[in-house]
């Protein structure tokens, strides 16, 4: 078994209260678990404009995985909210 872990820093622009934060990311978490069926939390931080998504998946097949979190990336990129990915850091285990 492999599993794919995905950590995504996330930035919001003109986020000025933690209920819009919390909205954006319990939506693109919901986005995610409803299409791709991963595992996702949140992680937040004291800054009002920024969050820490993690995403896991399992599977036997390695190219599977690769081929996966090159989709997850694209759809998150897609995505009409007004967020940049600041950092992603993935691994195969």
């Amino acid at each position: 078994m492999k599993i794919l872990y995905i950590e995504l820093t996330i930035h919001i622009f003109e986020c000025d209260n933690l209920k819009r934060k919390r909205n954006i990311a319990n939506s693109m978490a919901a986005k995610l678990k409803n299409k791709f069926n991963v595992s996702v939390a949140q992680k937040h931080d004291k800054l009002l404009n920024s969050f820490i998504l993690g995403l896991a998946m399992v599977s036997t097949e390695y190219k599977l995985l690769i081929k996966h979190k090159e989709i997850i990336l694209n759809f998150l990129e897609q995505l009409e909210y007004p967020i940049e990915i600041v950092e992603i850091h993935s691994e195969i285990i």
